[in-house]
């Protein structure tokens, strides 16, 4: 049975790509992780969604050009609350996925799920089993970047919230090298620089001394291949 959650998809349903099928939607971004913000002059924090796409399998073979993106949409008030819109076909999507690309591992297992088809819950069921080291690289990168936006930004952007940001990234790979779970716990406390860098100097070292399996790179090709096969 495909999983949707009616009320919600019927609102967004105007942003879905025409050309293509929805595979799944996902929230992603302060939603997921339980820290949107709540003020009577702004609102609530804007929902980022990341919408999964599949182009036709018929195209692909008859060499017609496939957009592996859409243009993101921001900015878009549905019911008196902003929405920002990503869009990823499934063949890129899978790509990034086997190099453990952290911005997919969390489209995948977000805990909050629009819509899913069914086929989808496999692809999530094979990463939900792995213990793997190979988010590192993208981890760490991703953290490293938000915390210069503390500095770089400050002007635009509450440097606390950078940091804050910063502290998530890490410790979601922190304690998935830990633990071998998927935790997308909220950070509710102050957090400084010094913190970032010191999970980021634990996370090398979990990385060094740990027993991690690689990305399951054989699974991913060989579940996008019967997605493939079925849409002839």
């Amino acid at each position: 049975m495909t999983f949707q959650n009616i009320e919600v998809v019927a609102k967004i349903s105007p942003y879905f790509p025409s050309r293509y099928e929805v595979l799944q939607i996902s929230e992603v971004g302060s939603f997921m992780w339980q820290m949107q913000n709540f003020t009577p002059d702004h609102g609530t924090s804007d929902h980022d969604l990341v919408v999964i796409y599949r182009a036709s399998t018929k195209d692909i073979l008859k060499g017609r050009t496939i957009n592996p993106t859409l243009p993101c949409k921001h900015h878009i008030m549905i019911d008196n609350q902003e929405y920002d819109f990503s869009y990823l076909e499934i063949g890129h999507f899978c790509h990034q996925l086997k190099k453990g690309n952290v911005n997919m591992i969390w489209a995948l297992l977000s805990p909050i799920i629009i819509y899913r088809k069914p086929a989808v819950t496999v692809l999530r069921d094979i990463i939900q089993q792995i213990h793997t080291s190979d988010i590192v690289a993208s981890g760490v990168g991703m953290t490293i970047s938000q915390l210069k936006d503390a500095t770089k930004r400050a002007d635009v952007r509450s440097p606390e919230k950078s940091l804050k940001t910063a502290y998530r990234t890490s410790q979601f790979v922190f304690n998935h090298l830990n633990t071998s779970k998927w935790q997308f716990d909220p950070v509710t406390w102050t957090v400084t620089e010094a913190d970032v860098m010191d999970l980021i100097d634990n996370i090398k070292t979990l990385e060094l001394n740990g027993n991690y399996e690689p990305m399951p790179i054989d699974s991913i090709e060989q579940w996008i291949y019967q997605l493939r096969v079925v849409d002839i």
